[in-house]
């Protein structure tokens, strides 16, 4: 960071990191800390109307009113800023579990395929899992899985991801068939 700090001539660099922080994480009523309350107040709206549904959630045309705590405004945002709350808000808590392996089996076959030999599997898997990593952290200050410029490199990731890790064949059985005995068959 000092290296950095100097080639942009920016002598004060940890000192506006720090700033930065601190504004980050403040809940004091200033410009600078607007946002952190407006999401703080947004997070326990959200969370009261949660409680109403918790299991099965609201559906994905619900919406929520927000009052701004500066200007007393009434806001009806379409997303909240913290992507698991707003899942959990529309699709339930059965809707956030599959969310949550979903990204878990992601992360884990990309895990396991970028430690193969192939190289092109193994960039592109690295690839996909921290690109699914990223956006999961992202996620719990903003909804990064609603919008168009996250899922689409997303989906094209998984979906390469899928295309390099499976054998070749997808099988869907609806019907498990009855196991025929060895001596049966004669």
């Amino acid at each position: 960071i000092a290296a950095l700090s100097q080639v942009m001539g920016l002598s004060q660099m940890f000192v506006l990191a720090a700033e930065r922080f601190e504004t980050s994480t403040s809940t004091t009523l200033t410009y600078a800390t607007g946002s952190n309350v407006i999401r703080l107040v947004e997070y326990a709206t959200v969370l009261e109307d949660i409680v109403r549904s918790p299991w099965v959630g609201h559906g994905l045309g619900h919406s929520f009113v927000v009052r701004d705590p500066f200007t007393q405004d009434l806001h009806e945002p379409w997303a909240c800023h913290q992507t698991y709350l707003l899942v959990w808000l529309k699709q339930g808590l059965v809707g956030l579990v599959i969310f949550m392996v979903l990204l878990f089996t992601v992360v884990r076959t990309a895990w396991r395929a970028a430690r193969t030999e192939d190289r092109h599997v193994a960039s592109w898997a690295a690839g996909a899992g921290a690109a699914t990593l990223y956006a999961a952290i992202h996620g719990l200050v903003y909804f990064t899985y609603s919008e168009v410029y996250a899922t689409f490199p997303l989906a094209l990731l998984w979906g390469g991801l899928i295309a390099l890790t499976s054998n070749g064949r997808w099988t869907v059985v609806w019907k498990d068939r009855p196991r025929v005995e060895a001596g049966a068959r004669d």
